[in-house]
């Protein structure tokens, strides 16, 4: 089987208008094109155990742990190649492009600021994105991790069908991390 399709197809991010795009392109800050966030990693046998350390503290509802897991973006994004790369979602400056913070969900980048997505993992080339979120299980679904495509580039909205995302979350489990993938239409 083709990565096109085991992941979809290869999308492009442009810092372009919307109205101005290809089929195979997505817009995006040009800041998230000529940057790299702080946090990236690529998941492999080297990054696996940290982030499963990460993953398996034991988290209560009224954990400081659970509210940080919760509330900070962990972004993922497939590039062109299959490899899954993964970084907290953060806010540069738009100049200099300098590190700040991790972006707290809700809480836009002031005026001289910007926040690193997607483009931004897979340097502006990506088949499928999402966000690797613990769920606290106040809504229908069990507490857990969750495996989404909450990417306005590179995953909800677009050609990715569920079996996309099923196929991360399997890339997941080939490395021994349990996450319940949710397909946002």
């Amino acid at each position: 089987m083709s990565l096109d399709e085991v992941f979809g197809v290869v999308l492009t991010a442009v810092a372009r208008d919307r109205s101005e795009l290809g089929d195979q392109q997505v817009p995006c800050a040009p800041e998230e094109l000529n940057s790299r966030p702080e946090s990236l990693v690529k998941l492999d046998e080297r990054s696996v155990p940290a982030l499963k350390a990460l993953m398996s503290q034991e988290v209560t509802c009224l954990s400081l742990v659970n509210c940080v897991y919760a509330q900070t973006p962990i972004l993922w994004a497939v590039d062109r190649n299959g490899d899954i790369w993964l970084a907290l979602e953060e806010i540069v400056t738009k100049h200099s492009r300098r590190y700040l913070r991790p972006r707290i969900r809700g809480l836009n980048p002031g005026k001289d600021e910007t926040r690193l997505g997607h483009p931004s993992l897979v340097e502006g080339e990506g088949r499928i994105g999402g966000e690797l979120v613990y769920d606290l299980g106040w809504g229908i679904l069990r507490p857990g991790w969750k495996l989404t495509n909450s990417s306005g580039r590179f995953g909800a909205g677009l050609t990715r069908k569920s079996t996309h995302l099923e196929n991360v979350r399997d890339r997941f489990s080939d490395y021994g991390i349990d996450v319940e993938p949710i397909f946002l239409r």
